[in-house]
């Protein structure tokens, strides 16, 4: 009954002992292969368990055999196998292993149903989004979703209530409810969850249950944003988390409340960007197979094509130059590569007054970001910047050394600051006019 696809492709009929149906083996449409690598098997169309038994094989599939077999193997759903059996069914389905058909889903809400009337909290909530956000054979059902994420297990669970605040802003009772939204959301952020203090933002932003406050709601979402910046670059992407929807609204607070200028939409401009990057990771995440995903990247590309026709961006290979090195290291006001030990830096100045930054940072790579090419990606290993503007250069050699810290003055300066002490620092500053002043010694300034 598993890793039996051989034996299925050559059968003419085949039957399931779970649901007791026998069928012409081509109604058979998906497949599960066990993690560890295991041999396919194939997943039956009428109940989605993987124990189908193929004439092939020489064993009756009648339905008396079928039935007793069931008997012993499922006990009529009670036995352990039987919720490994439906627990596999889910996880294939949220992996987009198996077809999204309408028989799919049926099966899947079925099983799905079944762990949360058990008090499943992962089951409640996957089911609620599963009716908030609706799908393509079922309309969303608001009603339906809030009494899944209002059940008792999930009283004291930060997503839940987030959620339910959603339901009741988007009209769960028919009503103007927006003050009971803000409450939940208030609480939900009590319990220390992102959504719920994101969309506690929303609310002091737009005016939902409270009176509008957009400088309440910047600090709101700056607040969560470094830290979710960071757990995403440190992730490798793996956890991308609220990292589109936040840069979504950052950028559009900027756009809405900062006065029209290069350096607000410049920053507009970078937050939209890793917006987007993020979202392609968030993508994979099965909890949101049907959240409004499509929406916030249609949002996000609109800003960024607005946005680069105003400053003059466009799409092209990233250019390792200064501003590249700023967007990249410390555009948003938060060095958090230094909290994982810094890394290693080899300046260099060049015969044509260039000069040659190389980072290797404690982590393994680098977010590189570059606006004015539309650029964003992860770098691995060696990063190498080309600084062309002429400049003071101290010390004057060549010197690799692992830093501690780093200073980016708003003259241009840029200090790498040497675990050995203040003798061993690294200064470079961009002169515009070129008279070459050496820097003060010392550390003023340190991020």
């Amino acid at each position: 009954m598993s890793n039996n696809a051989s034996k299925i492709l050559v059968s003419q009929r085949c039957g399931c002992p779970n649901c007791g149906f026998s069928f012409p083996t081509s109604e058979i449409q998906d497949w599960y292969s066990q993690p560890s690598g295991g041999k396919m098997t194939a997943i039956c169309p009428h109940c989605g368990f993987h124990d189908i038994i193929p004439d092939a094989s020489g064993l009756s599939i009648d339905d008396a055999t079928l039935k007793e077999i069931g008997k012993k193997l499922f006990d009529d759903g009670k036995s352990p196998l039987a919720g490994e059996m439906q627990a596999d069914f889910l996880s294939a389905f949220d992996d987009r292993i198996i077809n999204d058909t309408e028989r799919n889903e049926a099966i899947f809400l079925q099983y799905s149903d079944g762990f949360a009337s058990r008090g499943g909290t992962y089951a409640l909530t996957r089911i609620g989004m599963f009716y908030e956000f609706g799908t393509r054979f079922a309309k969303p059902d608001l009603k339906t979703a809030f009494s899944y994420y209002a059940n008792d297990a999930l009283a004291t669970d930060g997503f839940a209530l987030a959620r339910m605040g959603k339901c009741l802003e988007k009209g769960e009772k028919g009503e103007d409810s927006l003050r009971e939204a803000f409450q939940c959301y208030a609480h939900s952020a009590a319990l220390n969850n992102d959504y719920g203090k994101m969309y506690l933002g929303d609310c002091y932003w737009h005016g939902i249950g409270v009176e509008p406050n957009p400088d309440a709601a910047g600090s709101i979402y700056i607040g969560l944003f470094h830290s979710v910046y960071e757990m995403f670059v440190f992730s490798h992407g793996d956890n991308p988390h609220i990292l589109p929807e936040l840069c979504l609204r950052l950028a559009k607070l900027l756009i809405e409340t900062k006065q029209k200028d290069d350096e607000s939409e410049l920053s507009a401009l970078r937050y939209a960007l890793l917006g987007r990057f993020a979202l392609a990771y968030k993508q994979n995440d099965t909890l949101f197979r049907f959240y409004e995903l499509d929406d916030i990247g249609r949002e996000l590309g609109t800003i960024i094509s607005d946005l680069a026709s105003q400053v003059g961006a466009v799409i092209g290979n990233p250019v390792y130059d200064e501003d590249t090195f700023y967007d990249s290291f410390d555009a948003f006001g938060n060095m958090f590569y230094l909290n994982q030990g810094a890394g290693q830096v080899s300046f260099q100045e060049g015969d044509d007054h260039s000069h040659s930054l190389t980072l290797n940072l404690a982590c393994g790579w680098m977010l590189v970001i570059d606006v004015m090419n539309l650029y964003v990606d992860f770098e691995e290993g060696n990063v190498n910047f080309q600084f062309a503007t002429p400049g003071y250069f101290y010390p004057k050699k060549r010197k690799t050394f692992f830093f501690v810290n780093v200073s980016i003055s708003s003259g241009g300066t840029i200090c790498f600051l040497s675990e050995s002490g203040p003798d061993r620092d690294l200064y470079f500053e961009f002169d515009e006019d070129g008279s070459g002043e050496p820097l003060p010694k010392g550390r003023a300034g340190e991020a």
